[in-house]
C-alpha cells in the first residue's frame, strides 16, 4: 500500500506495484483541464526532474521537494514501470514515453520512506473516460488485491492541487504493523488518467499536507 525508500527498497518495490496493477486495470477517469479533449493531438511530454524538483509544462505542474526529501531517477522509475525489469541498457533520452501506456513522471520521498509520493499517468483505452469513473475502477482493483487488504473510501471529493481539479480517493491498508494511508488525486488530460498518489502513516496528516504544498503551477 504505499512506497518505502531509504534502506526498504523491497517493501517499496512491492507496495508500488500493487499501486500500479490496481490502476492498469482501472481504465477511467474525469476532471478537466485545458488539455482534457482527447480528440486534440497528442502534444505530450514527460516532465524534467532533478536532484530537488520535477516540472512538467504539459501537465502544468511543479514540484519543490522539501529539503530532506529524496527524489527518484528517471531510470528507477522506468524500472518500476517495468515491473522491476532491468533498465540499465535503457537511455532515458531515447526512451519513447508518449507511446508508453503507463509513465512515472515523479517519485519523491522521505529518509524513512513515509510520507511520499508519486504522479503517474496512464492512457485510457476508451474515450470518455472521466477521473470519477476511474476512481471507481481503481476502488475495484485495491480491493481486488489479495497480498494486502485495502480499506477504501466510498467517499469521492473534488480537491484544487496547483490550481487544477483533481477527484480523490482514499485507501488504507496495514504494511509491518503500520498503517498506511493513501490520497489518490485524478484527472484527465488528453485521454490519459494523471494520477497522484500521496502515501503517510496513519494520522500524519502534516506530511501529507507538506507534499500537497510542495506543487505549484508552472504558469
Amino acid at each position: 500500500c504505499g512506497s518505502e525508500k531509504s534502506g526498504k527498497e523491497s517493501s517499496k518495490k512491492d507496495t508500488s506495484s500493487s499501486v500500479s496493477d490496481s490502476k492498469t486495470d482501472s481504465k477511467n477517469d474525469s476532471t478537466t483541464d485545458s488539455k482534457d479533449d482527447s480528440s486534440t493531438a497528442d502534444t505530450f511530454k514527460k516532465g524534467t526532474i532533478t536532484a530537488t524538483s520535477f516540472e512538467s509544462s504539459y501537465l502544468n505542474l511543479k514540484f519543490t521537494a522539501p529539503s530532506d526529501f529524496i527524489m527518484a531517477t528517471d531510470e528507477q522509475m522506468i524500472q518500476m514501470v517495468n515491473k522491476g525489469a532491468d533498465a540499465s541498457g535503457i537511455d532515458k533520452n531515447t526512451y519513447d514515453y508518449a507511446a508508453a501506456n503507463s509513465v512515472y513522471e515523479m517519485m519523491a520521498t522521505s529518509p524513512s520512506g513515509y510520507p511520499n509520493v508519486i504522479v503517474m499517468e496512464e492512457k485510457q483505452a476508451l474515450a470518455g473516460v472521466t477521473a470519477e469513473s476511474y476512481c471507481t475502477q481503481l476502488s475495484t482493483g485495491l480491493k481486488a488485491i489479495t497480498t494486502m487488504k485495502y480499506t477504501v473510501s466510498d467517499e469521492m471529493k473534488k480537491v484544487n492541487i496547483a490550481g487544477q481539479e483533481y477527484t480523490s480517493l482514499t485507501a488504507k491498508c496495514n504494511v509491518s504493523g503500520k498503517e498506511v494511508n493513501q490520497e489518490y488525486y485524478v484527472r484527465i488530460v488528453e485521454g490519459r488518467a494523471v494520477c497522484m498518489i500521496v502515501t503517510y502513516l496513519g494520522s500524519d496528516t502534516k506530511g501529507k499536507d507538506t507534499i500537497i504544498k510542495s506543487f505549484s503551477a508552472m504558469n
